[in-house]
């Protein structure tokens, strides 16, 4: 674990980012991959963006590609959703998420358009041989 002595924001380095994790071998081999910031900041590099600071930049680079305001969660949650399709535990690993509870319950939206698709692909009730007979049979 790695603390910012500035802000007050940590990176976790857990399981998911060790030599086991995704990028584990590349990030044996060199050096300093999986120890830096995602952010640094621009004055000190060894040190991580602080949250007001990218909070800034994201609510910047929004106003200027005249999308409506979004927040972290907000991005997380749209994250979460376009990759359902992969493994939970990936998911997590990806995102950062410890418990896949979360995901499940905080993140994943359901989508319209497959939930639309899954019933009009399914069989009417009586189509199906096995309904029709047991039917017949009460």
């Amino acid at each position: 674990m790695k603390s910012d002595s500035g802000g007050g924001a940590i990176s976790y380095t857990g399981w998911a980012w060790g030599p086991q994790g995704p990028g584990g071998a590349a990030r044996s081999d060199s050096l300093g991959i999986g120890d830096a910031w995602v952010f640094p900041s621009p004055r000190w590099p060894d040190r991580v963006l602080s949250r007001n600071m990218l909070d800034r930049w994201l609510k910047e680079a929004q106003k200027r590609a005249r999308l409506e305001p979004l927040g972290w969660h907000s991005l997380r949650r749209k994250f979460a959703s376009e990759l359902k399709d992969i493994p939970l535990v990936d998911l997590c690993a990806l995102g950062g998420w410890k418990d896949p509870k979360t995901i499940l319950t905080c993140y994943q939206m359901p989508d319209q358009d497959l939930m639309r698709q899954s019933l009009a692909a399914r069989k009417p009730l009586g189509k199906s041989p096995q309904i029709r007979q047991s039917i017949r049979q009460s």
